[in-house]
């Protein structure tokens, strides 16, 4: 008997991620995340793993607080979907802000290690059905 529990560890990297992109740990957020990497973030912006890193690293708009509910996780032999709604309170030029809505991220188990290999959200700009 194992004590590896897949669901534990990416609700666990699921909780490093939020907490490295809210301190803009571009290391940390490089560690967990796939060389063919593609982040499709709330507002429909295309990135490749190198591109969303240095948006992290240079952004204007930074998420000061996340929170994630209503989270799913299904594990199929190497591959995990991690799904859910957001809520991230926003600083940007401009001020304060906050922005809400679902989120999917697919993780993939490379040689024991779990990473992330997609990210796509959608901002809410209504109640959600």
């Amino acid at each position: 008997m194992t004590d590896y529990d897949p669901t534990r560890r990416i609700e666990e990297l699921e909780a490093r991620r939020a907490a490295a992109l809210m301190a803009a740990d571009v290391a940390a957020l490089g560690a967990m995340t796939h060389e063919a990497y593609v982040h499709i973030d709330a507002r429909g912006a295309l990135r490749d793993r190198r591109s969303y890193l240095a948006s992290v690293e240079t952004a204007a708009v930074r998420i000061v607080e996340s929170r994630m509910t209503d989270s799913r996780i299904v594990i199929v032999d190497r591959t995990a979907i991690a799904t859910g709604l957001f809520a991230n309170d926003i600083r940007t030029p401009a001020g304060k802000e906050r922005r809400e809505g679902r989120y999917v991220r697919t993780y993939v188990c490379v040689e024991g290690t779990w990473l992330n290999i997609s990210h796509q959200a959608t901002e809410f700009t209504a109640n959600p059905q």
